[in-house]
């Protein structure tokens, strides 16, 4: 099967399905403007306000178990929920002042599925029954004085952190009951979240930077980004993404910064105009991808995938087409690989409302044979910055060849 390709078998049509590809979207949560934003698979020229209900002031926002969004509205005293896929207002999933619930500010889904709420305005963590939003008990409270992020550990512990005391707290994760500080950032301690890595880190808006600490133990481990790094002068949110960066939302500038999430090195300004407290990425699943398309031809594979472009055919950071180098290959059902080394683009264009890209890439004598037996097979591509040699995207479709 296309041994050689003939004029009356000029071209072949195979459908992919979503592979580990690193696309998702970023959601951030505009305070000011009493909105979250979604950036469509990380781009900052895709932004889409959600708002709705009585959502004034989103500190943070997550995820749940029906993969819906939900998000505190500090100053109505309440979590909303969003859809989320289309980002449309559901409802007050929990109402304004129940259970006690003041000036809300963290949220997290428990293992036992539950919505803990830490309720900054009277010192405690509110727990709530994860399918309704009927309050259920105060589950945390010693020792706590204005509590903002919360978090289950990897050990099932629920983590607190406290913007008066500058501690993380943590708390039996069954019971609530008290295990004592975890860590002390001694500093403006913001928000934490946790890294890859399984460590902690910390924004303080009083250092300026971003600190990590063990995440096993609470010690300190270095500080990962210092203050002044591309800019850092009042770090709030915090979220690592799917494609080997972290994002930084500094509330000085209006800013969202991005660093590598290894070693912290400033890549650049992500987008600017929006204060960005709590930050989330979509979970696998989450985000829309269209069914990407691949169509052989004697000399040109064109691939409708979702690399790290705009509309406008600008890479993330600025970068253009000239100054980033795009490699492609396919992995045959024998396990050879086979470079698709491109000569030329011969275009590019939005295929809305994905916001993904068709790209054609000249094969020359690599096309003849390339899928050659049927089977599975998988197409990899990778974008990398020129310059600075930075991996941007990755990604990796699986497909079948019929007989």
């Amino acid at each position: 099967m296309l041994r050689k390709i003939r004029a009356a078998q000029a071209f072949m049509v195979v459908f992919l399905t979503a592979g580990q590809g690193l696309a998702a979207d970023l959601l951030v949560c505009d305070c000011s403007g009493d909105r979250i934003v979604r950036y469509v698979d990380t781009l900052p020229a895709s932004s889409e306000s959600i708002a709705g209900g009585s959502l004034n002031c989103p500190l943070e926002l997550t995820f749940g178990p029906d993969g819906n969004l939900y998000a505190t509205s500090f100053y109505s005293g309440s979590v909303l929920r969003f859809d989320g896929t289309s980002g449309e207002f559901l409802d007050e999933f929990v109402s304004a002042g129940s259970g006690g619930l003041s000036q809300p500010w963290g949220l997290t889904f428990g293992p036992d599925g539950n919505l803990y709420v830490t309720s900054s305005g009277n010192e405690r963590v509110l727990r709530y029954d994860g399918g309704t939003g009927a309050f259920l008990s105060i589950f945390a409270s010693v020792g706590l004085v204005s509590p903002s992020t919360c978090l289950f550990g990897p050990d099932g512990n629920l983590y607190v952190a406290d913007r008066a005391t500058d501690e993380i707290r943590r708390f039996n994760g069954a019971s609530g009951d008290p295990l004592g500080v975890f860590l002390d950032a001694g500093t403006n301690l913001e928000t934490f979240v946790y890294g890859p890595d399984g460590n902690i880190y910390v924004t303080g808006t009083s250092s300026a930077d971003v600190r990590r600490y063990d995440g096993n133990t609470g010690a300190s481990i270095d500080v990962f980004i210092p203050s002044g790094r591309g800019g850092l002068s009042d770090p709030r949110g915090i979220a690592f993404g799917p494609n080997e960066n972290v994002y930084v939302s500094d509330a000085n500038s209006n800013k969202i910064l991005r660093y590598r999430s290894d070693t912290g090195i400033f890549l650049g300004t992500f987008v600017e105009g929006i204060d960005g407290y709590g930050m989330v990425f979509s979970p696998p699943g989450a985000v829309s991808q269209p069914t990407i398309l691949l169509t052989l031809g004697s000399t040109v594979l064109s691939i409708q995938a979702a690399d790290p472009l705009d509309v406008a055919g600008q890479l993330l950071n600025g970068a253009t087409l000239s100054t980033v180098h795009i490699f492609a290959w396919i992995c045959r059902p024998d396990g050879s690989v086979v470079d698709i080394r491109p000569e030329s683009f011969r275009g590019v264009r939005a295929i809305p409302p994905y916001l993904s890209l068709s790209i054609q890439k000249r094969l020359g004598l690599a096309g003849e044979g390339l899928l050659t037996n049927p089977g599975n097979y998988v197409l990899g591509t990778r974008v990398i910055g020129a310059a600075t040699g930075g991996l941007l995207s990755q990604t990796f479709n699986s497909f079948e060849v019929a007989q």
